[in-house]
């Protein structure tokens, strides 16, 4: 009787994770630069907003854990440049449910077809400058690879980049009409500097 009790109270102190799922295949996955995940109204420190050399990935989970008290973080993976090379590391477990990616298909700015795709957050910040080559080597070698491999996808059909299932133009329209009241409060952008075709030729080198 004494165990069973114990277990309620540890159980009751234990936050739930409402997003958790059962194990499921996601037939997609999205790259999203940094800054499309910060809402406005928070702080977060604009030197992080941008590529550095330095380990940043303690003070983004702090962000999203401790500011914006999340019971996880909003993306799968988390892809830093340390030194002179980029490191991809675990964020969100797989049979998480990015709260993120939820919130922009209910303001309708991304198709529900996407609902259970991989999302990959890049430390970077494309409307500054060129995306390096090497990055996209490492995304393609660490993440795009094997998950192709092994959930036997069709790169065309599994590989996206925010920019290019994002409607920007519904967006800019609600933004018009409702400016401040704007009900999503994420402040996204466009990637000024991205090339696809220079992303494809560094990836498809590993598929």
């Amino acid at each position: 009787m004494h165990g069973l009790v114990l277990k309620k109270m540890i159980l009751s102190r234990l936050r739930k994770l409402v997003h958790i799922q059962k194990k499921r295949h996601s037939n997609k996955i999205i790259f999203v630069h940094l800054t499309n995940f910060i809402k406005s109204g928070y702080y977060f420190p604009p030197d992080l907003l941008d590529r550095s050399k330095f380990y940043t990935f303690n003070k983004v989970k702090e962000f999203y854990f401790e500011t914006m008290e999340k019971e996880q973080l909003p993306f799968h993976y988390y892809v830093d440049r340390l030194g002179n090379d980029w490191e991809v590391m675990l964020g969100a477990p797989l049979n998480y449910k990015s709260d993120w990616l939820q919130d922009m298909i209910n303001f309708g700015y991304i198709s529900a077809e996407y609902k259970e795709a991989v999302v990959v957050c890049i430390h970077d910040n494309f409307n500054r400058h060129i995306p390096d080559e090497r990055m996209f080597k490492v995304l393609g070698q660490k993440i795009v690879e094997p998950y192709m491999f092994i959930n036997k996808l069709t790169y065309n059909l599994a590989i996206h980049w925010f920019d290019e299932i994002f409607d920007f133009s519904k967006y800019n329209r609600d933004a018009s009409m409702y400016g401040l009241d704007l009900p999503c409060k994420y402040k996204v952008s466009p990637m000024k500097y991205f090339d696809r075709i220079s992303f494809n030729l560094e990836v498809l080198y590993f598929t």
